[in-house]
């Protein structure tokens, strides 16, 4: 079944009008003849989402599943919708406020496809601009939470020791083999996707990433960042429209994650107490500058 399908590009929207179409056109550009799926997954939006979709499918792109939740599941639920329903030999978790340069998306599939060592792969994400965005980072331990919330890792953004977590240091500029990548574009090989179920569905929103290249270690693969590949990324298009909402959410994710992944008890309860407290900050941060 998997081989008539190179690719299942999965997006999950959610209120998304304003990029959808640009996304979807793009990385149909950037396909280079590949056989794609595309797995489009509406957490009930309500502003025309759905027919930005339709615009494309005008475009040329025919080969398009729309699933229409009836509420907000949240990201990770819809997506593992479109991961169970795929059809391709790999799969493309792909945020709609992307934009890939052409060929990228060809690129990526071959790279994959050349290393059975590689589980995933992410390509370079830019900014509107063109500046290159940072979006490897190590996998977090309590010593990066503890210089996040010290504030030392944004004193010393390029120090190894304050700042491993976000990878300020890294050019970003060369292939390397990195924990984990931004999965606003991730390229994972679809029988290990399979295997792994997808992502974790106690991480509502955040942490489901990291969690995933976590499990996608443990299977004895390796994740690869690949800048010849090149994907344009407005960050935070969707977060940013319910931000104290989502505040509180990364929160419980974070916590989670380290429950998960490193759960030392009195580390774990500092955490978790260090997180309720910043949480009410931000919020109040952002209540003061909206």
């Amino acid at each position: 079944m998997h081989d008539k399908v190179d690719l299942s590009v999965v997006i999950v929207t959610w209120n998304s009008a304003d990029e959808i179409y640009d996304c979807l056109t793009s990385s149909y550009e950037s396909l280079d003849g590949l056989n794609a799926e595309y797995l489009l997954i509406d957490n009930a939006s309500d502003d025309g989402s759905i027919a930005e979709i339709s615009r494309a499918v005008e475009y040329g792109i025919h080969n398009i599943t729309i699933v229409e939740n009836k509420q907000n599941l949240g990201y990770t639920k819809a997506c593992n919708q479109g991961i169970v329903i795929s059809n391709g030999r790999n799969i493309l978790l792909l945020n709609p406020d992307t934009k890939a340069k052409p060929g990228s998306l060809a690129k990526l599939f071959a790279k994959l496809e050349a290393d059975e060592k590689l589980g995933a792969i992410a390509p370079q994400l830019l900014n509107e601009d063109g500046s290159i965005q940072y979006s490897c980072r190590t996998f977090p331990t309590y010593w990066d939470m503890f210089c996040e919330f010290t504030m030392l890792s944004r004193l010393l953004p390029e120090s190894e020791t304050f700042a491993k977590w976000k990878m300020k240091y890294f050019n970003h500029n060369e292939e390397m083999t990195v924990d984990q990548p931004m999965a606003a574009a991730l390229l994972v090989k679809g029988d290990l996707m399979r295997k792994l179920n997808g992502f974790d569905e106690q991480f509502r929103m955040f942490f489901n990433d990291v969690d995933l290249c976590n499990r996608i270690y443990e299977s004895n693969m390796q994740i690869c960042f690949y800048p010849d590949a090149k994907v344009y990324h407005k960050q935070g298009a969707s977060v940013n429209k319910v931000k104290p909402e989502m505040i509180d959410i990364w929160n419980d994710d974070c916590t989670k994650y380290f429950s998960k992944h490193n759960n030392k008890y009195l580390s774990l309860l500092i955490l978790s107490i260090l997180l309720k407290i910043s949480g009410v900050l931000r919020k109040t941060y952002y209540k003061l500058i909206k």
